[in-house]
């Protein structure tokens, strides 16, 4: 179950353009590159729902896509 990830770069085309023409003032990170295996963004993994709303991350999906965070940090 998901969407699929031609779809979550189009509902995400117009902010990733707000964020590119900021050039190097910002980094954006992409959760998409733990979510989305092959061509489908889920919604769960290993019977755990990766969100609790449409917009917020489980602790199961925080979890997930913590290691893309780590150029945050490092």
């Amino acid at each position: 179950m998901g969407i699929t990830l031609a779809e979550h770069r189009r509902q995400q085309a117009h902010t990733d353009a707000l964020f590119d023409a900021l050039g190097n003032f910002v980094h954006t990170i992409d959760p998409a590159v733990r979510l989305c295996a092959g061509e489908v963004c889920r919604c769960s993994a290993a019977g755990q729902s990766l969100y609790i709303d449409a917009n917020h991350f489980s602790q199961s999906g925080a979890k997930l896509i913590e290691p893309v965070f780590a150029v945050v940090f490092h």
